[in-house]
Formats: structure tokens, C-alpha cells, sequence
């Protein structure tokens, strides 16, 4: 009988180490104070996406994505690589 009650608190002393570390691994930044609408939309009018870089192929003059095989005509730095 003693053996189940030292097993018992045992497990409840594991328990309360487990939450313990488990409250120092998890714990987040929580901020003080709402964010005003202004200042969240100024931060994100910086999300915006980029136009894409486009160049002309070597061989075929069309138009594609640099460092990339040609979609046209398959070639890339003046090898054909791809079959088209």
C-alpha cells in the first residue's frame, strides 16, 4: 500500500516539474496594448510584391526568368538542356 501512494505522488510531483518546464519552453511575447488600426496598416503597406525580373533569351529573343532554362526553345547559357 505504501508503494501505490509514494508511486502517486511521484507522479504528481513529475507532473508539476512537466508543467513547469513546459511554462519556461512555451511562453510567448504578449503585448501590452491593441495596436491601433493606423499602425498596423502602415506596418503592412510594406507587403507588397515585387514585379518580376524578366530577360531576353540568348538564341530565341523571348522573354523569361533569369538563370532559368528557356521555356521557348530550351536552352540555357548557350546549351540545350531542355526538349522542346
Amino acid at each position: 500500500m505504501a508503494e501505490g501512494v509514494a508511486r502517486a505522488r511521484g507522479a504528481e510531483s513529475f507532473r508539476a516539474e512537466l508543467c513547469a518546464v513546459t511554462e519556461r519552453i512555451f511562453t510567448v511575447a504578449v503585448p501590452k496594448r491593441k495596436m491601433s488600426r493606423s499602425n498596423t496598416r502602415s506596418r503592412r503597406s510594406q507587403w507588397k510584391a515585387a514585379p518580376l525580373t524578366l530577360v531576353t533569351c540568348d538564341r530565341c529573343k523571348a522573354r523569361k526568368l533569369p538563370h532559368t532554362a528557356c521555356p521557348e526553345c530550351g536552352t540555357y547559357a548557350k546549351r540545350q538542356v531542355l526538349d522542346v
